[in-house]
């Protein structure tokens, strides 16, 4: 019988947690949907979000091996100074919010760059293009960042039983 190695979610939510202790930019961290963030406590800025919103796969090949792909939606968010508009421009020069969206790009490079440095020692690799997009958020927190929507394929071994 072979071994088995699977990488769990939590593993990954795991590896998402220590980069944002180990960046110096980012205060806080949370997974779940996008409607959970700040409901149980105020987040503290700047922040990683992992939530969910597409279809993940997992491949099933003709040897019966499975390989899943997950994709996940990383949201690196920073919140808006409400302030007097005192240099008299428009838009996000107005207030903090193109600084918001200059530092959470690196932020978010930054985190790809961990990722593909260092996490296929845990069988986790980006599996296509990371689709990013800016992100701008109205609520009472007032946030801008990024959104990164990234696809992982990982290693899956499976448990081999004699047929």
């Amino acid at each position: 019988m072979a071994t088995t190695r699977i990488v769990s979610i939590n593993e990954i939510l795991g590896y998402f947690k220590t980069f944002q202790e180990a960046h110096a930019q980012l205060t806080d961290f949370g997974y779940g949907p996008t409607s959970d963030i700040g409901t149980s406590v105020q987040m503290d800025f700047a922040y990683l979000w992992v939530t969910h919103q597409s279809d993940s796969y997992i491949k099933i090949s003709t040897n019966k091996t499975q390989i899943p792909e997950l994709k996940f939606v990383l949201l690196f968010m920073d919140q808006v100074n409400i302030q007097e508009n005192f240099e008299g421009v428009n838009g996000e020069n107005s207030n903090n919010g193109q600084e918001i969206i200059s530092d959470m790009f690196q932020v978010l490079q930054d985190c790809l760059a961990d990722i593909i440095s260092n996490w296929g020692t845990y069988g986790i690799m980006i599996a296509e293009d990371v689709r990013v997009y800016p992100a701008f958020d109205e609520t009472n927190d007032a946030v801008n960042g990024w959104a990164a929507e990234v696809t992982f394929k990982l290693s899956h071994i499976n448990c081999v039983m004699p047929t």
